[in-house]
């Protein structure tokens, strides 16, 4: 499974450079017209705050890195996202992790440990013509203040799911897991290299720890991840569909 903590560059990415004032003082961003950079990951980051959204369409599960990190499971292939068509298009009436709408925006960290607003330059979404200006007299225009809040929201939740992850483990609650299923062409396909919470253990949190939680709003984070199990047979069930038609 796509580890996202793993990476050297975030997923999807292969060239994020700071926005610059001088440096792109004249240039033009170009939004992509579809979902098509997204198509060869089997997993996106997902920030707790989307848990509830993400359950109704994907598994939702943890990473084995460091920090723990939640994502929405695509596909069971390495370079599989069953929820992009033909037309590179990201499924109708599914919905579209905030890790998916940020892109080519992205937040790194320098290693004085401060983020700085980046954009893929290798997709031509930066352009001498056309688009929308990224600066206007040498400040950012409404685009990058736009990805400026989108992205910085985003990292406030991904922080506090990771507190989440943090006490979850604190607890004792994760296992590692894997899924398995059987194509319709008669492959047997394993999915490994994830944690799920472990249910029972869950179930036997103190009081006053769900207490603690409830106040937090981490036993909906809870509930959401478990009930997104479910959506293992889905998934499948997509991917049997996907190989029919092919």
């Amino acid at each position: 499974m796509t580890d996202a903590n793993a990476a050297s560059t975030p997923v999807f990415y292969r060239n994020p450079v700071p926005l610059d004032r001088v440096r792109h003082a004249a240039k033009r961003f170009v939004r992509p017209r579809n979902a098509a950079f997204a198509s060869h990951v089997n997993s996106v980051p997902l920030a707790g705050i989307e848990f509830t959204s993400a359950a109704r369409n994907y598994p939702v599960v943890f990473t084995s890195g460091d920090p723990i990190g939640a994502v929405a499971v695509l596909g069971f292939e390495g370079s599989q996202n069953l929820f992009i068509g033909e037309e590179k298009q990201w499924a109708e009436d599914v919905y579209v992790p905030a890790y998916v709408r940020r892109y080519p925006f992205v937040f790194t960290r320098t290693p004085e440990g401060e983020f700085v607003l980046c954009i893929e330059e290798d997709i031509g979404a930066i352009a001498d013509e056309g688009g929308e200006p990224l600066f206007v007299d040498g400040k950012p225009a409404k685009v990058v203040e736009e990805a400026l809040r989108f992205a910085g929201d985003f990292q406030v939740q991904i922080d506090a799911t990771h507190a989440f992850t943090r006490a979850c483990q604190s607890a004792g609650l994760f296992v590692d897991n894997r899924a398995s299923i059987q194509t319709s062409d008669g492959r047997s396909i394993t999915l490994q290299g994830f944690r799920t919470i472990d249910a029972k253990r869950f179930e036997a949190l103190p009081d006053a720890t769900v207490l603690d939680w409830w106040r937090k709003g981490w036993m909906m984070l809870a509930y959401s991840h478990l009930m997104s199990l479910g959506n293992w047979q889905l998934l499948a069930n997509r991917a049997s569909r996907i190989k029919k038609k092919a």
